[in-house]
């Protein structure tokens, strides 16, 4: 393969046909052509490999950024229920101290009713055997006390109603 130069033309030997007649400057385009096209391959290439680099940087981030979201969230939600908690407590002890002073109050109200009934039950006893001595006073005053007729019919009305009466124990 020999090569001839003239008037700015490169000549191959007649066994080769590929550059035959071609000009200088059509070969040395052809090459830098293509070494411009391995080059734009190569420049693809890389591209497309930093592309991907930095979506899964990005990804990476962006799980490390969800993560770190999901962290403080979930901090935040037992923070909150922990307050939540503290705060039901702090109602539970104020209820139950309002209870047990309303079971205080119950049971003094409680003391108070039944000395009141212990109380009420003795002055009727007392009433009671009053009020039978004043019927035996009735009954017996016939006897011993002699009275005028006005006041015998007066002692009977009131024997009557004593005796007779629904209201009445005796």
């Amino acid at each position: 393969m020999k090569q001839y130069k003239r008037m700015g033309e490169l000549y191959q030997d007649e066994k080769s046909d590929q550059c035959k007649g071609l000009p200088r400057a059509d070969l040395l385009y052809k090459k830098d052509r293509e070494v411009t096209e391995r080059e734009q391959e190569d420049s693809r290439e890389e591209a497309q490999v930093i592309a991907q680099a930095i979506l899964s940087i990005k990804s990476i981030e962006t799980e490390l950024d969800r993560k770190e979201k999901n962290r403080i969230a979930a901090k935040k939600s037992r923070e909150k229920r922990l307050q939540y908690i503290e705060d039901i407590e702090y109602q539970l002890y104020h209820e139950k101290a309002k209870n047990h002073r309303l079971h205080q109050h119950i049971n003094i109200l409680y003391n108070v009713l039944e000395k009141l009934m212990v109380e009420t039950e003795i002055s009727l006893a007392e009433k009671r055997s009053g009020m039978l001595q004043m019927a035996s006073i009735f009954v017996g005053c016939d006897e011993y006390i002699s009275l005028p007729t006005k006041h015998k019919e007066i002692i009977g009305k009131l024997k009557y109603f004593l005796f007779t009466s629904k209201t009445s124990d005796i």
